[in-house]
């Protein structure tokens, strides 16, 4: 019976977690901003790395989803002080995702097990799947800007590995994503090692229907404490909660990088069209 249940609970799960892994598509980034990425992706790669070991196999897992591309998602969600581009529910911290070695290794991408390697906070996880390979984004030949698809974010920056570049975190997305916030047309801005435009992320978790009825009550949540437009202020809410956006424009040349976002579906009820760009 023992092993009739173990097959039967494996089953499930390579069943199910297709699902979530099907929310990496098409360019690797997640939905939920980094932090969630590094939450997702943690427990999503000790299963594969189990499977491999325990079984020999993860049975076609890693290719779903453009999981290979995945660790360039906090690659360029981090600015050049090491805060991320926080938006959704998130704090803005350093991340520290020990889960990049075991990437590195299994998609030939030595820049993943570079960023772990320059993080300070070393976990266990790290001495287990640790890999002494590769070279920085700027050696590795990384674009500086990266626009990437389904989360519809995009991030741009002066140069790679310098404190006083200047870096920007721009999206457009969708307000029905999980922790999402009504943040479409947001943006971070770091400059000369300082962070100018910020996102305050989450708020209490513990708030009265903060994943409910509530949750466009609360001023970290709404438009108005985002980094973007409030036409309405007396709007309830003051973005549409359904909206979804894209980024309808994005170029990255040495000397010129923008990308503008068509927020128009997000004030319907204020204006005939909306766009916005950095």
């Amino acid at each position: 019976a023992e092993p009739a249940l173990a097959g039967e609970i494996l089953h499930d799960a390579l069943e199910s977690i297709q699902l979530a892994m099907a929310e990496f598509a098409p360019d690797g980034a997640w939905k939920e901003g980094p932090g969630y990425w590094n939450y997702a992706t943690s427990y999503n790669v000790v299963l594969l790395a189990g499977l491999k070991t325990a079984l020999g196999s993860d049975f076609g897992l890693s290719g779903i989803g453009a999981f290979n591309q995945t660790g360039l998602f906090p690659i360029y969600m981090s600015g050049p002080l090491g805060r991320t581009f926080n938006y959704a529910d998130a704090g803005d911290h350093a991340l520290h995702p020990s889960q990049m070695f075991w990437l590195a290794r299994e998609f030939q991408q030595p820049v993943f097990a570079w960023f772990e390697r320059s993080t300070p906070a070393p976990s266990a996880l790290d001495l287990l799947w640790f890999d002494p390979a590769g070279t920085s984004p700027k050696a590795a030949g990384l674009p500086r800007d990266k626009y990437f698809r389904g989360a519809e974010v995009a991030v741009l920056r002066s140069d790679w590995e310098n404190p006083n570049a200047l870096f920007v975190g721009f999206k457009a997305g969708d307000n029905k994503a999980n922790h999402s916030h009504l943040d479409l047309g947001s943006f971070v801005l770091d400059a000369a090692g300082a962070r100018w435009a910020m996102d305050l992320g989450a708020d209490n978790y513990n708030l009265p229907g903060y994943f409910g009825g509530q949750r466009w009550n609360y001023y970290r949540l709404r438009a108005e404490g985002q980094n973007t437009l409030v036409i309405n202020p007396d709007e309830k809410p003051d973005q549409d909660r359904t909206a979804a956006t894209r980024i309808i424009r994005f170029e990255s040349q040495p000397g010129r990088a923008y990308a503008i976002g068509d927020l128009t579906p997000a004030y319907a009820k204020q204006a005939r069209s909306v766009q916005r760009g950095l």
